[in-house]
């Protein structure tokens, strides 16, 4: 039977954690807290504001009750939130190994009938890094999101998260468990026609190198990927497609001078890309990209597959396909497109194209019937490639 008017609680410290969890133990500073209206068997407003100690504040009011007897913690609520400038790996929200980092606001609503929390709202994020070595986004990613929590399992599901990139939308449903100490997600992610020029500042948080001195300009992406495992250590799986842009500050026909002799291919400041599509298989030892397909106007079109170490390191196997016009081509007898077997070494911000040799003089012996045909193709081959066999 027992009623209070108001309850308050003016400038404390609360500290609390919660054991066999991921998330770390937290403290909220110059905390004020008010409850009016107080009966256990009825509903009362409640609300509460404080500094967390690691950095932001935190603002949360609504209304509780009535009392669950048995489970205090599972008594019914109504309420909204507002979260500023939360320091996401500071506050232990998110494992320092998964490298995701960013300054988190959160302005959403829910309501929990004590066993499912349902939650609604719009998550703003500044300095946002997805990557171990990744580096902080320059603009500010913004996230709407339905949500439904058990409280009990420590488990729920995303069915609605749209991401918001500039004017570059995408979709995001995914689920998440506690496991021991980790927190397990699987999730899909989604977005067609997006701008690249929305989309170039995720690549330092993604720790994505571009070759030292490019950028990409103009066309548009679609990605379709998956992402599961823990949150320290995700893999994920990724068709993408890109069209119609443009790596500027990079002369890939000049990189590929062993092609431009044999096909009389021109060098120019930039690359125009047509079309690029690929698979890749991200971990946090490295990526394996398969099914490379490039679309080159000024070349011709280019295939192969490889791996992207986490220290940036490719490992490369192309081919690509050009229009025979070259002095080599033309003194082989070779008329139409011809196919060219490459390698792409070094490093991301420094890529190194070198003739595959061997499969070169493999692809010309092929066109040849006779012995002095093969010979003739084998000896200019030499001539054009430094006089280099293998």
């Amino acid at each position: 039977d027992l009623s209070v008017q108001l309850i308050k609680v003016p400038g404390a410290r609360l500290a609390f954690s919660r054991l066999g969890g991921p998330l770390k133990p937290q403290a909220l500073e110059n905390m004020d807290a008010e409850i009016r209206n107080f009966a256990p068997t009825a509903s009362f407003p409640f609300s509460m504001s404080a500094k967390l100690a690691s950095g932001g504040d935190i603002h949360l009011e609504g209304k509780a009750g009535p009392m669950n007897s048995a489970d205090a913690a599972a008594t019914p609520l109504q309420m909204t939130l507002k979260v500023n400038n939360l320091q996401m790996a500071a506050a232990g929200f998110v494992d320092r190994a998964s490298g995701i980092d960013g300054i988190l606001s959160i302005d959403g609503t829910g309501t929990s009938n004590g066993t499912l929390l349902d939650w609604n709202g719009r998550v703003h994020v500044e300095k946002l890094k997805l990557a171990q070595n990744g580096k902080p986004d320059v603009r500010p990613v913004e996230f709407d999101f339905t949500l439904q929590h058990n409280v009990r399992t420590h488990s729920g599901v995303l069915s609605r998260g749209e991401i918001h990139l500039g004017n570059a939308p995408a979709h995001l449903t995914a689920s998440y468990a506690e496991s021991g100490e980790s927190l397990v997600l699987k999730g899909h992610l989604a977005g067609t026609g997006m701008p690249v020029s929305e989309l170039i500042s995720l690549l330092p948080p993604l720790d994505v190198h571009l070759p030292a001195g490019s950028s990409l300009q103009g066309g548009t992406v679609g990605v379709d990927a998956t992402v599961e495992g823990p949150v320290a250590a995700l893999v994920s799986d990724a068709a993408v497609n890109i069209n119609n842009t443009k790596l500027t500050g990079f002369d890939l026909g000049a990189k590929l001078s062993f092609i431009e002799r044999l096909a009389g291919i021109k060098s120019s400041p930039d690359t125009v890309i047509q079309a690029l599509s690929a698979r890749i298989h991200a971990a946090p030892v490295g990526q394996t990209i398969q099914d490379v397909k490039l679309v080159v106007p000024a070349i011709g079109n280019l295939e192969g597959a490889g791996t992207v170490s986490a220290s940036h390191a490719l490992d490369f196997k192309m081919r690509a396909t050009v229009h025979t016009s070259g002095m080599l081509m033309a003194q082989l007898g070779q008329k139409g497109d011809t196919a060219v077997p490459f390698f792409i070494q070094g490093t991301a911000d420094n890529p190194s194209f070198q003739p595959d040799l061997k499969g070169i003089a493999m692809e010309q012996m092929k066109r040849f019937e006779s012995n002095d045909a093969v010979k003739k193709g084998v000896d200019i081959l030499g001539g054009f490639l430094g006089g280099r066999k293998k």
